[in-house]
């Protein structure tokens, strides 16, 4: 991540319709052949809408450019979230969105981990759930600076993200409590949906409020790194 945090134009309400966005085209996206793990993704929508519409850096246009910061999902199964992201920003088309699988020296201080901590598993509750304070004591461990948010409040992931490319010279682990599943009450933090795609997903128990047209993300562009 960039040592300066960007903010977009947009307010941070355009922020949580982004996330809310960017769970409707997951849904959309598993719906087509019927696989994949939209709740897995719609549990961090709203983190990623915060870190694209401000924070990670990527050039689009040059994505062998060394300056772009690097995003690695350590859970794939979130991949539908990934191709949402792309879609929003423009990088792929809405064909290749819903063709989602039919067919990855400096300081580590700009090393910057988020888990997703929703809770669930494949079969039930994680052994430590929503313990936030474990996964907090583990990064530690390590010699990580640990930051707990509520990854479903824009306002407090944007003010993790702004601690994080802050840095100290270590690496900082952001442990985000968040609910798999949210945005639809029929899913959210609810057991039997790991990895199912949604029976009608036009008309899911309860609706995804409508984002606007102008819901999509920029990201901020990758800075030159400045001779000694």
């Amino acid at each position: 991540m960039s040592s300066e945090a960007v903010s977009l134009a947009r307010s941070l309400s355009g922020l949580g319709e982004l996330g809310q966005q960017l769970r409707a085209d997951s849904i959309r996206a598993s719906d087509v052949t019927k696989s994949g793990h939209p709740t897995s993704s719609m549990s961090a929508a709203d983190l990623m809408a915060v870190l694209f519409g401000g924070y990670l850096r990527y050039d689009f246009d040059q994505p062998e450019n060394p300056l772009n910061d690097h995003l690695i999902f350590s859970k794939g199964h979130a991949s539908p979230l990934l191709y949402s992201l792309y879609a929003a920003t423009g990088a792929i088309s809405e064909e290749k969105l819903l063709g989602f699988r039919t067919a990855a020296h400096y300081g580590l201080d700009n090393l910057v981990v988020i888990v997703d901590v929703n809770r669930l598993g494949q079969r039930g509750e994680t052994m430590n759930g929503w313990q936030i304070d474990r996964y907090l004591e583990r990064a530690r461990a390590f010699g990580c600076r640990a930051i707990a948010t509520d990854g479903h409040d824009v306002a407090a992931i944007d003010s993790a993200f702004a601690d994080a490319v802050a840095g100290d010279g270590r690496p900082t682990v952001i442990v985000a409590k968040t609910i798999k599943g949210k945005g639809v009450v029929a899913l959210g933090d609810r057991e039997g949906w790991h990895g199912k795609a949604l029976a009608d997903p036009e008309a899911p128990a309860e609706p995804l409020p409508e984002a606007p047209a102008e819901a999509a993300a920029e990201a901020p562009q990758p800075e030159e790194v400045q001779s000694e």
